[in-house]
């Protein structure tokens, strides 16, 4: 079927509106679909985030746990007698260290006095030089080992005089510690649980040294950037382990700036969320970061837990769907496009076919049928076209039919005008002949009034020459007279 330039015109027109619509709707459907993806995209960045800090916490928990567990005990002691109490306590926190290898040591700090009269151990059964009970067991590779700590050490000691100052749980800040001169050095925190009696007596310090290489070892397994740090901003762990032990802002500044850290210093300080979006120069990429708060057993010193990604990453689903949608588009414009082209083919035709239809009968071809099978406007009008020429062809037939019955009078009307057209050819030859002869009469009439004219003027001269000739006659008779009657 030949394609009418009214169907390519009209599937043109149509097919640019469909085009813009889709073109608007897909916009708008890319746009707002990677806002919702990013939206969930991000909000999924900040319960993981969540997630993993919650895992820290928990880690770090298992110390407060521990410590507290110690702590408890140490109000039964009267129950103990003197002379054992303190080989009790050292087994007890040994059997603890031994129970959990994320610990490096596990101690007991009391104040004076507490196990009985201390004069009476001093430096023995795990008592200073003043017989204070000051035990601290340690893991020196895969064995136990032993420390006391000396009153010198303690009076400046944050990990003794904070929670006895506070009375309450205290992290330390992480920090770098040999056990031995010539061993590792660990960099661990210290979490510290005061011992209060029920009279609100301060009896001492129950505590845990943690490594915190637990941390950093679960921080690799997460395979992301990502860091933890303390309460005052000292990097704990982080995806690159040259900044371990650096404040974090002095080390992030690739990341962001001053303030901003400050300020993520300031939420996760008071136990919220921190969110930027950024430009990272390590992963050359716009990036988003959430720092979750990272709570520790009672303590009001939270630390934080970071966990950066890339924005591309985190637009992927995004850019998945905004891929699905157009491909979407362009199979539906396609499919629309042909739909239109044959529904608006099936339009065109009987308006083609009515053009072609008048065309014809405009030439003079009333031969031409037009016909078509439909109830709408379309099929009407093709109807009344069609008897419209029906009623054409009856009238010029009619017409033509006239015209022969004329032509046939014509002819009729013909033969006696050449009949009347003789008989006046003979009349017009007679005419002509009474013209000839009026003609010579008139010149006869002419020529006699002439003659007429000049015998007038003959016989007008005639009588005045009478007349002259009677006066001469008088003029004679009356000389004669005189003459006769002279004699």
């Amino acid at each position: 079927m030949k394609t009418s330039k009214l169907q390519i015109k009209f599937t043109a027109i149509l097919g640019a509106a469909v085009l813009l619509v889709f073109t608007m709707v897909i916009v708008f459907i890319s746009v707002r679909a990677t806002k919702i993806v990013k939206e969930d995209e991000l909000e999924a960045t900040k319960v993981e985030s969540q997630s993993y800090a919650r895992h820290i916490s928990e880690l770090l928990d298992e110390g407060i746990d521990a410590v507290r567990a110690l702590e408890s005990t140490v109000h039964s002691y009267p129950t103990i007698p003197e002379a054992t109490r303190r080989d009790v306590y050292s087994s007890m926190t040994k059997k603890m260290l031994d129970l959990n290898p994320q610990f490096k040591s596990l101690w007991f700090i009391l104040e004076p006095n507490v196990f009985g009269n201390d004069a009476n151990y001093k430096n023995k059964n795990f008592s200073n030089e003043n017989g204070r009970y000051t035990a601290t067991w340690y893991r020196d590779g895969g064995t136990y080992k032993q420390s006391i700590d000396t009153e010198a050490s303690l009076e400046d000691a944050a990990y003794y005089q904070l929670p006895k100052a506070k009375r309450q749980q205290v992290v330390i800040e992480p920090y770098k510690y040999k056990y031995t001169e010539d061993g590792k050095e660990y960099l661990l925190t210290s979490l510290c649980v005061p011992i209060i009696d029920k009279s609100g007596h301060f009896l001492g310090v129950v505590g845990v040294d943690f490594d915190l290489e637990v941390v950093q070892t679960f921080i690799q397994s997460i395979n992301s950037n990502t860091v933890v740090f303390s309460n005052e901003g000292s990097i704990v762990a982080h995806f690159d382990t040259k900044r371990i032990g650096k404040k974090i802002i002095e080390s992030e500044t690739d990341m962001l700036d001053k303030n901003q850290l400050e300020q993520m210093l300031v939420s996760v300080k008071n136990g919220e969320f921190f969110t930027s979006e950024f430009y990272s120069n390590t992963i050359h990429s716009d990036a988003y970061i959430v720092v979750s708060p990272v709570k520790i057993g009672n303590t009001q010193q939270n630390w934080g837990f970071g966990l950066a990604i890339p924005l591309n990453v985190a637009l992927e689903k995004a850019h998945s769907l905004q891929a699905v949608v157009i491909a979407i588009a362009v199979v539906s414009i396609i499919v629309l496009l042909v739909v239109l082209f044959v529904l608006i083919g099936g339009i065109a035709k009987p308006i083609v076919d009515v053009a072609n239809y008048a065309d014809r009968i405009s030439k003079g071809d009333l031969t031409a049928e037009i016909s078509l099978k439909r109830n709408d406007e379309l099929g009407q009008m093709v109807t009344s076209l069609h008897s419209m020429g029906k009623k054409l062809r009856e009238i010029i037939d009619s017409i033509v039919a006239g015209a022969i019955n004329v032509n046939a009078a014509s002819s009729q009307f013909s033969s006696a005008t050449i009949q009347i057209a003789q008989g006046a050819n003979e009349q017009a030859a007679s005419a002509e002949e009474v013209s000839a002869s009026v003609e010579e009469m008139n010149a006869t009439i002419q020529q006699n009034t002439e003659n007429a004219v000049q015998t007038e003027q003959i016989a007008f001269k005639a009588s005045q020459g009478i007349s002259d000739v009677a006066s001469a006659a008088k003029q004679s008779l009356d000389a004669t007279r005189q003459i006769a009657d002279k004699i």
